[in-house]
């Protein structure tokens, strides 16, 4: 699994991304339908890779920019509900 696969996990597009580990991202189709339309586009980057008590990936991403918490993922088999929170 890579940070592209996460990030559509998550519900996100990818529309672009570069060398210094930015990613250009909107809503995808699934999200879409579960949190409003939105055109919105958004730059993100990996904030941490780490591992939870249970030794589960937690990856977190941040808005450039602005430095705040934008998503993160969890792998422990989380359903579609959880994902898109």
């Amino acid at each position: 699994m890579n940070i592209i696969e996460i990030l559509w996990k998550l519900g996100w597009d990818i529309l672009s991304f570069n060398e210094d580990g930015e990613y250009k991202i909107q809503l995808g189709h699934d999200r879409q339908l579960k949190d409003g339309y939105s055109q919105d586009k958004y730059l993100v980057r990996v904030n941490d890779v780490s591992f939870n008590g249970f030794g589960d990936l937690v990856v977190t991403f941040t808005e450039v920019g602005t430095g705040n918490c934008f998503d993160a993922y969890e792998y422990r088999n989380m359903d579609k509900e959880e994902l898109f929170t």
